[in-house]
């Protein structure tokens, strides 16, 4: 089993989490890249939630609903910094 399956089942394939993880992985481990099989899936375009395939497939259905939870997730989120975000004034 590749080691970012086995250890890190929910590493994003975005391609936007690949500066992260270029950046990241090298004080993980011994590789100055990411994984081959994050590497592989970010090549054949299989992008996780956001085209409705990654490491899971997605059936629109739930992919929608997912999308709709973790949307709901990241407002919380925000409203709980909204008094720390600049700019703020009280």
């Amino acid at each position: 089993m590749p080691w970012s399956w086995a250890v890190a089942p929910w590493v994003p394939t975005s391609p936007l989490c690949w500066p992260a993880a270029a950046t990241i992985y090298p004080s993980l481990c011994n590789s100055a890249e990411p994984a081959r099989t994050l590497r592989e899936h970010v090549a054949a375009g299989r992008l996780g939630l956001k085209v409705g395939e990654g490491f899971y497939k997605w059936p629109e259905g739930a992919r929608q609903q997912e999308q709709q939870r973790y949307a709901s997730m990241l407002q919380r989120g925000l409203q709980l910094l909204s008094e720390e975000l600049p700019g703020k004034t009280s």
